[in-house]
């Protein structure tokens, strides 16, 4: 509940209450492999990448089947500019997010792409949108979110994504483009439809 709310009021902004809130109640729950997972996180948010590194070690002996403390691990890497170690736990875990639930196996190969996209592996990391983030249907929000800002790194990395690319994602998103929850999704989702030159769709999302 807690991620919930801080992810919802601004994840990086809230890092500081998240950790307040998440050390509030570590005595109580510091044997609890789930508990350490976002506690980990809480401690990544904040720039504490050593010990949300140890946590999320300590929560993953506890409980291997934990995706979220391996998506601590994916920030922690990526932060310190681990990429090759990174991008090796990673890989090494993924078969535990396939059986795991639908948001979170995505989110996590979206963090794995921008592992391959750090190194300039194109393919790697486009490769991940179709197989991975866009596998299930129907999409989940944080799929699209993902596979939003997953095209938007491409092109800032200097790669040509097909407009093809852009136009199935902006019809698959168009109907969550006029919705108004956080600025973070209504900014990814008038990205998506300006990228596909879907103008009324983008009107109607800017009005």
């Amino acid at each position: 509940v807690l991620e919930f709310i801080y992810y919802s009021l601004g994840q990086q902004y809230s890092g500081p209450r998240f950790l307040r809130a998440m050390e509030g109640i570590y005595e109580t729950n510091k044997n609890s492999a789930y508990f350490l997972s976002s506690y980990s996180f809480a401690l990544e948010l904040c720039g504490q990448y050593d010990k949300a590194l140890a946590t999320a070690e300590r929560a993953i002996v506890l409980e291997e089947i934990n995706p979220w403390a391996h998506h601590t691990l994916s920030h922690v890497y990526i932060k310190k500019g681990e990429i090759t170690a990174g991008t090796k736990i990673l890989e090494d875990y993924q078969h535990i997010w396939q059986e795991s639930g639908q948001a979170i196996n995505s989110h996590n190969y979206w963090h794995l792409a921008l592992m391959y996209l750090e190194e300039l592996d194109r393919d790697k990391a486009f490769s991940v949108l179709g197989s991975h983030i866009l596998k299930d249907s129907p999409y989940l929000v944080i799929q699209q979110l993902d596979a939003i800002s997953l095209l938007w790194r491409l092109e800032m990395a200097g790669f040509e994504v097909p407009y093809r690319e852009w136009k199935n994602l902006a019809d698959i998103t168009a109907g969550n483009s006029k919705e108004c929850y956080i600025p973070y999704m209504s900014a990814h989702y008038i990205y998506a439809q300006a990228r596909a030159g879907n103008y009324e769709e983008l009107t109607e999302a800017l009005s």
